[in-house]
């Protein structure tokens, strides 16, 4: 009868789907395994690259880093090559797919690899009074040299016997402005290096004006007066009692600011502080 197909072609289409079906399960077998060796192969890769690193990270030099290195590159070779083992031969068996992927994943390491030797760096810490301490005694020998230093009268010579008798502000602070450039030494009351206080001490010590060393006490027994009145001459004194310096005309001070620089004219940098005047009543 037309188109009907004879016993004969049935019986050849039904062996053709079932050698289709059965190829493709064993592709898929072959897959499966496939996977499992690929995953086997990335675990020994990773593995082998993180003693390499750690390897690498102990020492950067030396054969034993390049034969960790040769260690990670081969176990690498051998994971990459068992990927493509079943695209390279689609019509292969599971058999032979699986023949081909078990024979590049063994790998043999020689024996005398060795691992690099652990290099500790050698570091020292101070504690925190051990740097105060440290930091005190640097301060001291900065005094003592800056005194040895020093050759000139001093403030208690100056005020028996005043270099400066007419006493002014304008004069005050033109006697102040020759200290510029002097270095600021901490603690330090002479020519040799000043502090901010004793910056202002010994420039009125000049005039014959007794001040104590110390901001606070510069700041407190001061006659306060309003920013209005400051006349260069007066002194700055900040509101929290760090630090102090002669008043140098609206928005300035001239002082000796830190340790590494010298007495200089510059811009008052907060609004927190107030003005004082000595020797003359307001």
């Amino acid at each position: 009868m037309k188109g009907v197909a004879s016993p004969s072609t049935r019986r050849e289409a039904k062996s053709a789907a079932l050698a289709h079906e059965a190829a493709d399960r064993r592709r898929s077998i072959a897959v499966h395994q496939l996977a499992t060796i690929r995953a086997k192969a990335v675990k020994r890769f990773a593995a082998a690259e993180a003693k390499a690193a750690k390897s690498v990270a102990v020492r950067r030099s030396g054969k034993p880093v390049i034969k960790a290195l040769a260690v990670v590159f081969a176990v690498g070779v051998v994971a990459t090559a068992a990927l493509p083992a079943y695209a390279l031969a689609p019509s292969a068996t599971t058999t032979e797919v699986v023949r081909q992927a078990q024979g590049v994943q063994s790998v043999t390491v020689a024996g005398n690899v060795a691992a690099a030797k652990t290099v500790h760096d050698g570091f020292t810490s101070q504690t925190q009074t051990q740097l105060l301490t440290a930091a005190a005694q640097a301060a001291a020998a900065s005094l003592a040299s800056y005194r040895a230093a020093y050759s000139g009268p001093s403030y208690v010579q100056a005020l028996a016997n005043p270099p400066q008798p007419n006493f002014s502000l304008a004069a005050v602070f033109a006697t102040a402005q020759r200290y510029r450039g002097v270095p600021y030494v901490y603690g330090g009351d002479t020519p040799a290096g000043f502090d901010c206080s004793g910056f202002v001490r010994w420039v009125y010590g000049q005039f014959g004006i007794s001040l104590p060393h110390s901001v606070s006490a510069q700041g407190w027994i001061g006659t306060r007066i309003s920013a209005a009145d400051a006349q260069p001459g007066d002194v700055i004194v900040l509101s929290d009692g760090s630090h102090d310096g002669f008043y140098a005309g609206p928005g300035m001070i001239l002082d000796a600011p830190e340790r590494g620089k010298a007495v200089q004219s510059r811009p008052i940098w907060t609004s927190s502080y107030y003005i004082v005047r000595f020797g003359i009543k307001h």
